[in-house]
């Protein structure tokens, strides 16, 4: 039962870390707490379930099986009033979300270039924060280099703007 609810979980909210699956888990049975005794349980539960997993630092995040994990290109805001942990969002997922920002701002400015840290603001604006720390700077920093890793975007300068040749 557990294992089904923790695939149903991956398969509808991927990319998501552990620490998120076992919150969405715990919230179904009433909100129970997050021990070790139910983490070890959960940790258990999820490594029977059919997952792709990538790992950002210490932590892991899972995606549906099969999954081209370089096609994705979605991410997902917060609701109005919510914020999202930059910490619990996958790079990938960060880095579609700052791929639509330079979008949005060229399409906006008449091609102008954004500079890295106006992105990051902007980013961490978008994810509800209305300033963000060297931490957050740094996880979107990371997001930034995967973003042109994949080709999303490209520096010029010191700024950041749209590959023209995805």
């Amino acid at each position: 039962l557990v294992t089904a609810m923790i695939q149903q979980i991956i398969n509808i909210e991927a990319p998501i870390c552990s620490e998120e699956i076992y919150y969405r888990v715990l919230e179904s049975f009433g909100g129970m707490r997050l021990t070790k005794k139910s983490t070890e349980f959960l940790q258990t539960c999820l490594n029977k379930a059919k997952k792709k997993t990538n790992k950002q630092g210490d932590i892991s995040f899972y995606w549906t099986s099969g999954f081209d994990i370089n096609s994705y290109l979605s991410y997902r805001k917060p609701k109005d009033g919510e914020k999202r942990n930059l910490e619990t969002i996958n790079d990938y997922e960060l880095a579609n979300l700052l791929w639509d920002i330079i979008i949005d701002f060229e399409l906006t400015n008449a091609g102008q270039s954004m500079s890295e840290d106006d992105l990051i603001r902007e980013a961490t604006r978008q994810l509800g924060f209305a300033r963000y720390t060297d931490k957050m700077k740094n996880i979107v920093k990371t997001a930034v280099t995967n973003a042109i890793r994949r080709k999303l975007l490209m520096r010029q300068k010191k700024d950041i703007i749209l590959n023209k040749e995805r």
